[in-house]
C-alpha cells in the first residue's frame, strides 16, 4: 500500500500474506475414524491434500 506509516496497536501481530505457508496433515486422524480421501493422479495433485506431507516435487513448486 502507498503509505509511509503503519498504524498498529501494541498487541498487533503484523505479517505479509504468503511469506509463511504450510499445511496441517490429518492422515492419521482420518485413519483413526475410518475416513477415506483421494485425489486425481498427477505430479503435484496432492499439494493441497490434508492426508500427506508435501513431496519433494511439491516443496519445490511452493518456492516459486
Amino acid at each position: 500500500m502507498g503509505q509511509s506509516k503503519v498504524d498498529a496497536h501494541p498487541g498487533t501481530l503484523t505479517g505479509s500474506i504468503g511469506v509463511v505457508s504450510g499445511k496441517i496433515v490429518l492422515g492419521g486422524a482420518y485413519d483413526k475414524f475410518f475416513l477415506k480421501t483421494g485425489h486425481r493422479p498427477g505430479k503435484n495433485s496432492g499439494i493441497l491434500s490434508s492426508t500427506n506431507p508435501f513431496t519433494d516435487s511439491e516443496k519445490r513448486t511452493r518456492k516459486h
